[in-house]
């Protein structure tokens, strides 16, 4: 019972950093439990595994105050802070869908967890802010008409909206998951168009 609502307690605290705009429990490598942190030598209970080469974890306090930089996957093509190799860089410029600052801020933005890599959406000349880890109920709880099946619908591409079906989600106001299955969703920085994909197992 102790962690389940502790399990609970998580996903309702939003961690913001960069485009990352979702609960702590849905960051890459996240850890909770009591430890110091080998950076500001201070007990915590919140960590971010590997989030240098060099550094084994860090609380994630010192996650939000220090430049840490990540390699994302989007829709467009990586964007890493290390040199591709040529035949990849030459194949990619995400500069003419999004600005240098753009860039810049994705790069310091935390991984989230994910099955089978990460896959940053763009909207509106931007990338779009990751909200979360969804589960069915969260479609219905966000949409304006309490209609969770309609929302599915609107933000997931056409040739990967038959989960919905297929996992017999109609009475999603029931508070059923996904097995084996991970939605991400996504929100416009300006438009606030919500955006997402599903990967699994």
């Amino acid at each position: 019972m102790a962690r389940n609502i502790v399990k609970g307690n998580l996903k309702k605290e939003i961690f913001y950093k960069g485009y990352f705009k979702a609960p702590i429990a849905d960051l890459m490598n996240f850890q909770y439990g009591k430890d110091l942190c080998p950076i500001c030598k201070e007990s915590k209970t919140k960590f971010f595994l590997y989030p240098d080469r060099e550094i084994k974890k860090c609380c994630l306090d010192c996650l939000l105050r220090m430049e840490f930089y990540f390699t994302h996957d989007t829709e467009k093509g990586f964007v890493t802070y290390e040199n591709l190799p040529i035949h990849i860089a030459e194949e990619i410029n995400i500069n003419k869908y999004v600005s240098s600052e753009s860039i810049s801020k994705l790069l310091i933005t935390p991984n989230y967890s994910n099955i089978q890599g990460d896959n940053w959406k763009l909207h509106c000349d931007d990338f779009m802010n990751f909200i979360g880890i969804w589960e069915p109920l969260d479609f219905t709880n966000n949409s304006p008409d309490m209609n969770g099946k309609k929302l599915f619908l609107e933000m997931t591409d056409e040739n990967y909206n038959h989960l919905w079906e297929e996992c017999e989600l109609e009475d999603n106001e029931r508070d059923k998951c996904w097995i084996d299955v991970q939605y991400y969703a996504f929100q416009c920085t300006k438009c606030g168009k919500l955006k997402g994909y599903w990967n699994c197992s």
